[in-house]
C-alpha cells in the first residue's frame, strides 16, 4: 500500500497519534484532530467521529507549542506555557480543553502523557509530574544534568534527552520487558508515597537505592 497524502491540512509541525485517533499541531501553533471520540478524546466540544482534521476552536490564539495524544486523553501546550487537557481524564470526560491548574505558570514546553497522569518539561529544564493524585517535580538527576526533551515509550515509561546527548529513563510501574534499555529487566515497583527517580546511567546496575 502506497502512502496517502492527507490533504485536508499544511504546515504540520507535529503529529501525535494512537490507535484511534490523531492530533495536529501546526507552525502557527492551531490543534486540529481527527478519528474516534467516544471518550470526548478529539476535544471538539461533543462525541462524534471526525473523519478529517477538526481544528479546535477553543484553543485557537492560544499559539501552542507542543501536543500529545495518550489513549483517550489529549493534551496541549499553550504559548505560556500552560498545559490543557481533554477526553477520558480522571474517571471524568473533557468534551473541551481545559487548563491543568499545576502547570499555570510553569513554562511548560514539553507534555508527556503516561498511565495514570503526566510528566511535563519547563524552559528552565524542570521536569513536574502528576500521576493518580499525586504531584511533584523530577530532583533526582546528577547535578548538570539539563533536559531538553522528552519521550513517551510505551504506557508507563519517559525517555529523557540530555544536552550532551545523554538518555535517561524512568518507569514508574515496571521493567519486566527490558525497555528501558538498562541492561537487565528486574521490575521496580512505585509507591505513590515516594518520589519518581529516573535511572542515571543505561548500565545502571540496579533501580533500587
Amino acid at each position: 500500500t502506497s502512502p496517502v497524502l492527507n490533504t485536508f491540512i499544511s504546515d504540520v509541525k507535529k503529529v501525535s497519534s494512537t490507535k484511534t485517533w490523531t492530533i495536529f499541531l501546526t507552525n502557527a501553533g492551531d490543534v486540529l484532530t481527527c478519528g474516534w471520540n467516544l471518550e470526548g478524546q478529539l476535544g471538539t466540544g461533543d462525541k462524534e467521529q471526525s473523519l478529517t482534521p477538526k481544528l479546535l476552536l477553543s484553543l485557537e490564539g492560544e499559539a501552542c507549542r507542543d501536543v500529545m495524544a495518550f489513549e483517550t486523553i489529549g493534551y496541549a501546550v499553550n504559548g505560556e506555557g500552560t498545559v490543557y487537557t481533554w477526553g477520558s481524564t480522571d474517571n471524568s470526560r473533557l468534551l473541551n480543553p481545559t487548563i491543568i491548574e499545576e502547570t499555570k505558570g510553569m513554562r511548560v514546553v514539553n507534555i508527556i502523557g503516561v498511565r495514570d497522569g503526566w510528566y511535563a518539561l519547563t524552559e528552565s529544564g524542570l521536569c513536574i509530574w502528576k500521576l493518580r493524585r499525586s504531584f511533584g517535580q523530577i530532583t533526582a538527576f546528577h547535578d548538570g544534568v539539563n533536559i531538553v526533551e522528552m519521550d513517551q515509550c510505551g504506557k508507563y515509561t519517559v525517555l529523557f534527552l540530555a544536552d550532551d546527548g545523554r538518555v535517561f529513563a524512568f518507569t514508574h510501574v515496571h521493567n519486566g520487558s527490558g525497555l528501558l534499555g538498562i541492561g537487565d529487566a528486574r521490575c521496580t515497583i512505585r509507591n505513590d508515597s515516594e518520589e519518581p527517580r529516573p535511572v542515571h546511567s543505561i548500565l545502571l546496575d540496579s533501580l533500587h537505592p
